[in-house]
């Protein structure tokens, strides 16, 4: 690990050490006491070759991954949460009752606004729409010959 801020890096680096404790306890519980410097060093050669190294570097990046999955989850729980009391305590509020009759003519009003249009789109979709229009401002529209 060369990065201090290499939070894979560390997490392996961590799984080492326990390997390394691992071993001297194993050493111990077999052998009745601590390993010598060469079984140290044949130890450290075996950790550190490079397929042991990407070893613990995948196996640190799938914990990273599942404590993240963890603490996203829960994160998104406690927002669901505090979304839906934050919910319930404004569909329990009692609106203005001004307000809400406003609200509720204005949405009419945009209803109707919309009925309108589509009742004007269909007719003008029946009949001609310039001669339409130009007997609505007064003008005498005449259709070009065909030729």
């Amino acid at each position: 690990m060369q990065d201090p801020h290499d939070l894979v890096g560390l997490i392996a680096y961590s799984l080492y050490k326990r390997q390394k404790l691992d071993f001297v306890d194993a050493h111990q519980s077999e052998h009745g006491c601590k390993p010598t410097a060469d079984e140290l060093r044949v130890f450290y050669q075996l950790v550190n070759m490079p397929d042991q190294i990407e070893a613990l570097r995948t196996r640190s990046a799938t914990l990273l991954e599942q404590v993240s999955e963890v603490v996203l989850e829960e994160a998104l729980q406690e927002m669901q949460k505090d979304f839906q009391a934050r919910l319930l305590s404004e569909l329990k509020t009692p609106k203005n009752f001004w307000r809400a009759v406003g609200e509720n003519v204005l949405a009419n009003l945009v209803a109707a606004g919309l009925v309108t249009l589509a009742l004007v789109m269909f007719y003008l979709s029946q009949v001609e729409v310039v001669p339409a229009v130009g007997n609505a401002l007064g003008y005498e529209v005449t259709p070009k010959p065909q030729k």
